[in-house]
């Protein structure tokens, strides 16, 4: 509950107790999981290794600088993609359990 401290004629609400018994909350370990993890970071970091290099030599043959952005963005996307596919979970575990047929 909140009660109200008077200073002159303007009112200031008291919050209490609870609010100071409360412990304060580490900023640095708010949760246990990564911000980015280890799979994610491979996947961006070699899609930009070759996005750069599609871009640069986009820039090689063209000479165009905005050529070469959009090549190697185009390019950066296009290896996002299949790098998210190779580095996959291969068990494919998703924690639940499946029939599995014969094959």
């Amino acid at each position: 509950m909140c009660a109200a401290i008077g200073v002159g004629s303007m009112r200031v609400p008291h919050l209490g107790n609870d609010v100071i018994s409360r412990p304060l909350e580490d900023p640095v370990n708010r949760s246990s999981s990564p911000l980015l993890t280890v799979r994610a970071a491979i996947t961006i970091l070699f899609g930009l290794v070759i996005g750069c290099g599609a871009g640069l030599l986009a820039y090689v043959d063209n000479g165009s600088a905005p050529g070469a952005v959009l090549v190697g963005m185009g390019a950066w996307g296009g290896a996002l993609a299949l790098l998210n596919n190779i580095l996959a979970d291969p068990g494919g575990d998703d924690g639940q359990d499946h029939e599995r047929g014969p094959c």
